[in-house]
């Protein structure tokens, strides 16, 4: 859970996949204490997981994401 309080309202993130950097707004989901969230790279189009740690947005590989939680993907 993370505090909503804390939110910054955009983040600077890179893509793992190209090393694109923008910019992520946190999702509904965060705004609620969640933290989790989605993205899609602009530049690759490549869907990648979105979590902020230690007061920064990180981005991965939607994959790894699944892999790292014990998921398969359908």
């Amino acid at each position: 859970m993370i505090d909503p309080a804390t939110l910054e309202e955009s983040y600077a993130v890179v893509c793992p996949k190209c090393d694109h950097g923008f910019s992520v707004i946190p999702s509904i989901s965060m705004e609620h204490g969640i933290n989790r969230g989605h993205t899609v790279c602009p530049e690759c189009k490549t869907l990648l997981h979105v979590e902020i740690q230690d007061g920064e947005m990180v981005t991965e590989l939607w994959d790894m994401y699944l892999t790292r939680i014990g998921a398969h993907r359908i």
